[in-house]
């Protein structure tokens, strides 16, 4: 009998172990879902690229865990609808996001990010002033205009750095002008960058064309 007072409770600490396993191992598995999306990780990098969201957020921008919302893919084609929570040292914002995939790529209808309280949010997919000035190529959107965003957003950054390598340098103020450019553009990866986007897109002939038509400048 003395043996059935420790049995009982060890049961139900066993089972209470189990179901938190259990419930453990599905948060990670959507978790992981979630956090492996197309849509998610061009959110997360639009974030991050962002020089206003960089000025309230302060850098470097980390994800949160507790992303809510809708995935659906179903091979080339699904939908997505989150709310991903970032934050960086001077504050915390939530990414909303609505998207759709279409032969394998994520075109976004909304996307945008909402600080504390602030009445405004900043809308990712419209063109900071502060982007504006790093893309003196406006040719280029009409070879933009329709891309996937990441595709969209390489083709003006190598458009911007062709522009800005082959600037004639007359003073020291605009040398420097344009290196705080290239460094903001990150214009030192730009050949690896492309090498990643062409893999990523290499059964999309607008991109292929696009970034070939940035290359000639």
């Amino acid at each position: 009998m003395r043996n059935w007072k420790w049995l009982v409770p060890s049961l139900v600490f066993v089972f209470i172990l189990v179901v938190g396993a259990f419930v453990a191992g599905i948060f990670s598995i959507i978790h992981s879902v979630m956090h492996s999306n197309g849509a998610y990780l061009s959110a997360i990098a639009s974030a991050r690229a962002n020089p206003q969201v960089q000025a309230q957020l302060g850098a470097p921008i980390a994800e949160g865990w507790l992303t809510s919302g809708n995935i659906r893919e179903d091979g080339a084609g699904g939908y997505a609808e989150l709310a991903i929570p970032i934050e960086g040292p001077k504050a915390k914002a939530t990414i909303y996001l609505k998207a759709e995939k279409s032969a394998g790529d994520w075109k976004f209808s909304e996307l945008e990010v909402r600080i504390g309280d602030a009445a405004k949010p900043i809308d990712l997919l419209a063109a900071s002033p502060e982007s504006a000035q790093d893309d003196p190529a406006p040719w280029l959107q009409e070879f933009t205009r329709g891309l996937p965003i990441d595709a969209a957003k390489f083709v003006s950054r190598m458009g911007a750095c062709q522009h800005y390598g082959g600037e004639p340098l007359y003073d020291k103020a605009r040398a420097a002008e344009v290196e705080r450019a290239m460094a903001r553009l990150e214009c030192a990866t730009l050949d690896a960058d492309e090498a990643r986007i062409r893999a990523r897109f290499a059964d999309n002939p607008a991109v292929l064309a696009a970034i070939d038509r940035a290359k000639r400048g």
